[in-house]
């Protein structure tokens, strides 16, 4: 398991132990923190977060809470650790995107037309569709971000950030929707059988071999924390 991974696995585990006040307050701080930019390494974040829960658990210990320790501004201590944070490196941002692009594609895969020659692929669909997801990704953390320390949000206010969230959505899947399938926009390349059938299972070889050794991580994990 990656040590990303095994570091929010622990904070999972940990946060049971907080009392209900205290785990809202660092449920908050967390997703503040995550959302601010989806290119973060994810180690070094779910790391500092670890850190600092396992600080709070020991101060319930001593009879104190999180506003005792970390204060009654928590949006102001959280600029504080994102700024002290490294910036994104090259590699996290190109892991992330190509993970982005790669379901893109493998769905648009799944998606795709066949027929008896074969399985038609819509190349501007591989180009704009990832592109896409990317900016609707970017856009719901921006929002999801903005949302958590809202002064004062009345209940209308507090419901706009769904309401954004949703529409981004329904946006992002209709457009993908018109370019994949209700109109064939730009070339369209025919991938002949048998190669079609080749390509599909090795995603589900692919696929299942993935799944399978991130149940052997776990099991690894829980067996070495044992």
């Amino acid at each position: 398991m990656k040590k990303a991974n095994q570091y929010q696995h622990e904070i999972n585990q940990l946060k049971k132990q907080l009392h209900k006040s205290d785990l809202v307050y660092f449920e908050k701080l967390q997703t503040y923190i995550l959302s601010q930019n989806v290119f973060y390494n994810e180690e070094t974040i779910n790391l500092q977060l670890l850190s600092m829960l396992q600080d709070l658990i020991d101060a319930e210990k001593e009879h104190s809470d999180a506003i005792n320790l970390f204060g009654k501004d928590p949006q102001t201590m959280a600029n504080e650790i994102l700024s002290e944070l490294p910036s994104p490196k090259v590699r996290d941002r190109l892991s992330m995107s190509s993970l982005i692009i790669i379901m893109s594609w493998f769905f648009l895969l799944l998606s795709s037309n066949h027929t008896s020659v074969g399985m038609e692929l819509n190349l501007l669909a591989f180009i704009l569709v990832p592109l896409l997801e990317l900016i609707a990704i970017q856009l719901v953390f921006r929002i999801l971000h903005k949302s958590i320390y809202s002064k004062n949000p009345s209940r209308r206010q507090a419901l706009l950030p769904k309401l954004a969230v949703g529409f981004i959505f329904l946006f992002c899947v209709g457009i993908i929707l018109l370019i994949n399938n209700l109109f064939s926009i730009g070339p369209i390349f025919v991938l002949p059988s048998p190669w079609n059938l080749f390509i599909l299972g090795f995603i589900l070889i692919a696929t299942l071999c993935y799944f399978f050794y991130t149940l052997a991580s776990q099991h690894y994990s829980r067996n070495q924390r044992s």
